[in-house]
């Protein structure tokens, strides 16, 4: 008798849960590339994410660029800040794909580099499409800012591929002197468009003259990357000191005498990614 009981219970259950069908419910919810970017607030939001980026360039692009030379060391002592070996690797300059350093540092700062690129390629899409008083602007920052990630990127890996937009492929490996090119073309591109200093709410975001000093270190670094180029260098860091564009950006006297914790901002900032990413993350309404 209970057998048969149990067996009517399953039967019942079956009928009273049928089988799936398929999900015809349209989200009302989500969020994508094709639904975003539709007004100033939302494109600046999408902008804020890919200066977000840069604050990784401060642990391994940082790390790989200073500890694989003289200017920094991270002392090791017994197991303390060993590490797995990965300081000695970077110091010794003996990494490799499979060493410490290259599963960890080298991997990583190839990563973090074209997320900083895919996030601007996304937000471009999105902004070609959209209607916006500061669209200009926006639209120069943005292939600012890639072309900063490309710099990188090719300063540390030489030729790497060039993605404009944000379609998921593979794309082929460009030569270091192609990069150097796309480079210098977006930061000419995008320079005309930018301001010489922002208003107190948006300080911290890409001006001239920050390209300016993206566009000499690159033609100081030219004759690694494809040749000399030291006239240029010095054509666009005279921008920044004995030109008419306002403001001049000049070390201060006291350069390297001791600072107080709270100084002031000083005219040789040119790029404050993080005052203006904390100001959008206090300002933006909820």
């Amino acid at each position: 008798m209970t057998k048969k009981i149990w067996a009517a219970a399953a039967v019942g259950l079956l009928v009273l849960f049928p089988a799936c069908t398929d999900l015809t419910e349209v989200p009302q919810s989500a969020i994508t590339p094709e639904n975003f970017y539709r007004n100033e607030d939302e494109v600046i939001g999408g902008l804020a994410s890919v200066y977000a980026q840069l604050r990784t360039t401060n642990d391994e692009y940082y790390n790989l660029s200073e500890i694989s030379t003289d200017e920094m060391i991270v002392p090791t002592r017994g197991q303390d800040w060993y590490d797995n070996g990965k300081w000695l690797d970077i110091h010794r300059q003996t990494f490799t794909p499979t060493s410490p350093a290259g599963l960890d540092n080298i991997n990583s700062a190839w990563v973090n580099l074209f997320q900083g690129v895919a996030r601007a390629n996304v937000v471009l899409a999105g902004v070609s499409s959209a209607t916006f008083a500061s669209k200009t602007t926006v639209t120069a920052e943005l292939r600012a800012l890639r072309a900063f990630y490309y710099f990188m990127l090719m300063d540390m890996f030489g030729g790497v591929p060039i993605a404009t937009d944000p379609a998921i492929e593979a794309r082929p490996q460009a030569s270091r002197d192609s990069v150097f090119r796309f480079v210098e073309a977006e930061l000419k591109a995008a320079r005309p468009d930018l301001p010489a200093t922002w208003s107190a709410a948006m300080n911290g975001r890409i001006t001239k003259g920050a390209v300016d000093a993206m566009l000499a270190s690159l033609y100081l670094n030219a004759q690694v990357f494809n040749g000399r180029q030291l006239q240029l260098a010095r054509d666009h860091l005279r921008h920044q000191v004995r030109t008419g564009e306002r403001p001049r950006h000049e070390l201060p006297d006291a350069r390297f005498a001791l600072q107080p914790v709270r100084q002031p901002v000083t005219v040789e900032r040119l790029l404050d990614v993080g005052r203006y990413l904390r100001r959008v993350q206090l300002e933006r309404p909820a």
